[in-house]
């Protein structure tokens, strides 16, 4: 009987055997100590959009309510904006935590992988990469489709532009 025939010997439930070899066990060892050291700066990246995020709401909503009292037309809107920006810096600054998480996750598995558990840490390891990327995929494809809405309102603006200044003629 051919396999290739046979769609159920094609089952996604029994994955095919492959053997890890000493050289795959070496190369993921390799990679473990840039895997840490990117996991550690991106904490550290993470933590400072944190607290500077949390500096410039607290700054300028602070200076804001300062020009509004002393009689200033623009103390509201400064204050509205320093929080609108310290909120960014702060989204961005928890969603920079998961990537290096995923990476942190990742060495922990490498290092499991070449102690006591093989099998569980390469498991693990793998699973934290998978699942590395498939946050790296969803934040490129929320980019890119924030890259079409700022191409879109760019487009309509110039033509509105275009349009009212042709309706003067």
């Amino acid at each position: 009987m051919n396999p290739a025939a046979d769609p159920a010997s094609l089952a996604p439930s029994e994955p095919p055997m492959h053997p890890v070899t000493p050289a795959m066990v070496l190369a993921l060892g390799q990679t473990r100590p840039w895997v840490l050291f990117l996991a550690i700066v991106g904490f550290i990246g993470a933590g400072l959009m944190i607290v500077g995020g949390l500096g410039v709401a607290a700054v300028m909503g602070f200076a804001g309510a300062l020009a509004g009292s002393a009689g200033g037309e623009l103390g509201g809107m400064g204050a509205a904006m320093g929080l609108g920006l310290g909120a960014l810096y702060l989204a961005f600054g928890v969603l920079y935590l998961f990537p290096s998480l995923f990476l942190w996750r990742y060495a922990a598995g490498i290092r499991a992988m070449l102690g006591a558990d093989p099998v569980g840490g390469m498991e693990s390891a793998l699973r934290a990469q998978k699942s590395f990327w498939k946050f790296v995929g969803i934040a490129f494809i929320a980019l890119l489709g924030f890259y079409a809405l700022l191409v879109l309102a760019f487009l309509l603006i110039a033509g509105a532009s275009a349009f009212s200044g042709m309706a003067g003629i």
